[in-house]
């Protein structure tokens, strides 16, 4: 694992606006723009509710998936698409240290082959454990210092159980 490149973190556009063109063909109006704009924002209040229910449902994944032990593929498929869902949508609501974790979950898991053993099991729910305490602590942006420390953390056990 140590050959694989470190990932970056890539600061997206404040605005709708900065990602989409204004006249011409397939482009949207100011009026389209700005309503959009205001539904993501609008969004942006219950985002918390929604991943809250995103990280109960990976919690649970996680725990079918720690109870069965071998021949776990659908278990491990189970908690990627969670934390895939959740690797997609946290950026957009300024929870970037969450994509970040759940971008390395969902690498670690495709890593494995569709199978894991103990160690790796117990690599799944360190991750699991770092997404409920960013959203319990409301660690927004990379997390500061703590984010970092965090991150620093994960991909050392992630190549020591590797």
């Amino acid at each position: 694992m140590a050959d694989q490149p470190r990932a970056q973190l890539i600061e997206p556009e404040e605005h709708l606006g900065e990602k989409v063109t204004e006249g011409g063909p397939g482009a949207v109006n100011s009026e389209t723009l700005q309503r959009a704009e205001q539904v993501i924002a609008d969004m942006a209040d219950s985002y918390a509710i929604t991943a809250r229910n995103s990280l109960e449902t990976l919690a649970l994944a996680y725990a079918a998936l720690s109870a069965k032990g071998s021949d776990n593929a659908a278990e491990l498929i189970a908690v990627f698409e969670i934390a895939h869902e959740i690797k997609g949508q946290a950026g957009t609501f300024k929870f970037d240290l969450m994509t970040v974790v759940a971008n390395q979950l969902c690498q670690f898991i495709d890593g494995l082959g569709g199978s894991s053993n103990r160690k790796a099991i117990e690599v799944v729910g360190l991750h699991v454990d770092a997404l409920q305490m960013i959203l319990a602590q409301n660690l927004k942006g990379d997390g500061g210092k703590a984010g970092q420390a965090l991150i620093r953390g994960l991909r050392q056990v992630v190549e020591k159980r590797s």
